[in-house]
């Protein structure tokens, strides 16, 4: 595996993997949790992206 895909792979289990508490809200409905859960992945996978663009000056 080259050393830039190991490098984002590796930055990905860091965000993803992070410990962070998550808000639960038990009033909402399956397709505000859906929602919600994917928007935070989304920013969990831009973060990662961006410190790998960080890292290989890119």
């Amino acid at each position: 595996m080259n050393r830039g895909l190991r490098s984002f792979i590796t930055g990905m289990a860091d965000v993803s993997n992070s410990s962070r508490k998550s808000n639960i809200h038990l009033k909402k409905n399956d397709n505000e949790s859906l929602y919600s859960d994917w928007k935070k992945i989304g920013k969990d996978f831009k973060k990662a992206i961006n410190k790998y663009e960080k890292e290989n000056g890119r």
